[in-house]
Order: structure tokens, then C-alpha cells, then sequence
């Protein structure tokens, strides 16, 4: 995802040119959008990892034991 990151980032701008909004007291420019795209990926990235790789359970645990 960093990788991806790096690559892709500065090449989005060219599609995030048009925005510029105010988001509370954030404000959303040309500049800033590419980061919090990629801040929204990671976050993406982060829930997908969580809820496909997660520890097994005890009962298949204790049997790998024996």
C-alpha cells in the first residue's frame, strides 16, 4: 500500500484538481486531497486486514497442540 501510495499520489492531483471545499475546519484543496485519499485507503486497507486475518480460534489451537 506505501508503495502504491508513493506511485499513484502525485498522479492523482491531476484528477483531484477541481475540488476545493471545506470539510468543519478542514479545508480540501488540490494540495491536501491526494494525502487524504491515501488517508482513506490506509484506513480501508487497515479494516480489511482486521477482518481477514485474525488469530484462530482456541478449539483449533489446543487441537494443534496435541
Amino acid at each position: 500500500m506505501r508503495q502504491i501510495g508513493l506511485v499513484l499520489g502525485p498522479s492523482v492531483t491531476i484528477f483531484l484538481e477541481p475540488i476545493n471545499f471545506t470539510m468543519s475546519s478542514l479545508t480540501v484543496t488540490v494540495y491536501n486531497a491526494p494525502g487524504l485519499l491515501m488517508a482513506i485507503l490506509w484506513f480501508i486497507e487497515g479494516i480489511v486486514t482486521i477482518c481477514f486475518f485474525h488469530d484462530l480460534p482456541a478449539t483449533i489451537v489446543s487441537l494443534n497442540q496435541l
